[in-house]
């Protein structure tokens, strides 16, 4: 199984790339999980200034995913500015 969010770090900025491409990189409770585990994760580290939330493949939904009923209100992440 692959990772829902992946992380590369380079010259103090952490890419966060949404790794769902079939979906248009909707956004699930899966996904808001994983968000959050690297935020936290971030915090924690002092060689990144900076990050850069972008989706893989051809496009970027900024919707969340609604094939399966969830509750994402239990799910929170800190505000984070897209680049």
């Amino acid at each position: 199984m692959s990772a829902l969010v992946l992380r590369e770090d380079r010259d103090g900025l952490a890419w966060l790339t949404l790794n769902r491409p079939d979906k248009l990189n909707s956004l699930t409770v899966g996904v808001f999980r994983e968000l959050r585990e690297h935020v936290i994760e971030l915090k924690k580290d002092d060689s990144i200034g900076c990050v850069v939330l972008r989706g893989a493949g051809r496009k970027c939904s900024v919707v969340a995913e609604i094939s399966r009923r969830c509750s994402c209100a239990a799910v929170c992440l800190p505000a984070m500015r897209n680049s």
